[in-house]
């Protein structure tokens, strides 16, 4: 599995003022996005491209990764104003993801597992 999509297009309400100029996957934790941290994850497991389902200030989502090349692997980009959902960005996302099997997670989650050892199970 060498394919992710991370959901990244909420408001992030819960945890304004943080995200009243970033989007809250960018929020960091211990100097680094939630996000990057999920990315670096899913690199380690084999992970080579990855979607990005954006919408909310999704121009400093791209800014901050443009396709990928500082973390290491292939992003692309996908959007829907106003957000439709997971099966909205699933649905964008299909070009990008039909021909394997995938990775998905919610952008503003904290992950600490290994990717790999999920894939064995």
């Amino acid at each position: 599995m060498t394919k992710a999509i991370i959901l990244s297009g909420g408001w992030g309400t819960r945890l304004r003022p943080l995200t009243c100029t970033i989007p809250k996957t960018l929020v960091p934790i211990v100097n680094k996005p939630v996000i990057e941290r999920q990315i670096l994850l899913l690199k380690s497991a084999g992970v080579k491209e990855v979607v990005l389902a954006v919408s909310v200030m999704d121009d400093v989502i791209k800014n901050y990764f443009k396709e990928g090349e500082k973390i290491g692997v292939k992003i692309h980009y996908t959007g829907e104003i106003p957000p439709k959902g997971t099966a909205g960005a699933l649905k964008l996302a299909e070009d990008y993801l039909k021909d394997d099997n995938f990775f998905m997670l919610n952008g503003d989650v904290i992950l600490n597992y290994d990717m790999g050892e999920m894939l064995k199970f």
